[in-house]
């Protein structure tokens, strides 16, 4: 598959269905990621979908940048970050090749993101690079014995058209995800 036909199949997976509703339940574990202290500071939201991390930490005073590989998804945050009075910075982008230069921001968060790119390692690569040194990179990752994972792996077994289910634990585990950097 070519990285072309690559985004558009991603893309078209994120749009299918009714993600929002989905991503309401996710929105606590982003609404954690805000109590970080990040007023004042520069954040990325990477994978930020309808934009729970990126409103969460606009709301605790940083000042927030957001992307998302899905058109559809970025149009939502959009909305909810205008009702809610926010200002965030939306943009179109994919986590395996961040469109902001190195060291651009004090914290870089990627809320159930990150974990599901075709190349984790090169996704936690970039999160790092946009990160300036001494910041933080904070991601969440649903562990192998979440219902999430489970879920998958009944979806998995009985449709060959998914893609195919991989092991979370590099980012579910902080000693994994620190050997994947």
């Amino acid at each position: 598959m070519s990285p072309d036909e690559r985004t558009e199949a991603l893309r078209q997976l994120w749009t299918e269905g009714d993600y929002a509703s989905i991503g309401e339940r996710f929105a606590p574990a982003a609404q954690r990621s805000s109590t970080m202290r990040l007023a004042g500071r520069r954040v990325l939201d990477a994978g930020t979908g309808t934009g729970n991390a990126a409103l969460a930490a606009a709301r605790a005073g940083a000042q927030v940048s957001a992307f998302d590989l899905t058109p559809a998804l970025l149009a939502q945050a959009r909305q909810r970050a205008k009702d809610a009075g926010v200002r965030v910075e939306f943009r179109e982008a994919d986590l395996l090749a961040i469109p902001w230069p190195d060291a651009s921001f004090d914290d870089v968060l990627s809320v159930f993101a990150a974990f599901l790119a075709d190349d984790p390692a090169r996704a936690l690569a970039e999160l790092v690079r946009v990160c300036r040194p001494g910041g933080r990179v904070a991601t969440t990752a649903w562990s192998e014995r979440s219902i999430f994972f489970r879920m998958m792996q009944v979806v998995n077994a009985h449709d060959a058209d998914v893609a195919p289910l991989r092991d979370p634990s590099p980012f579910a585990d902080r000693g994994q995800l620190t050997a994947l950097a």
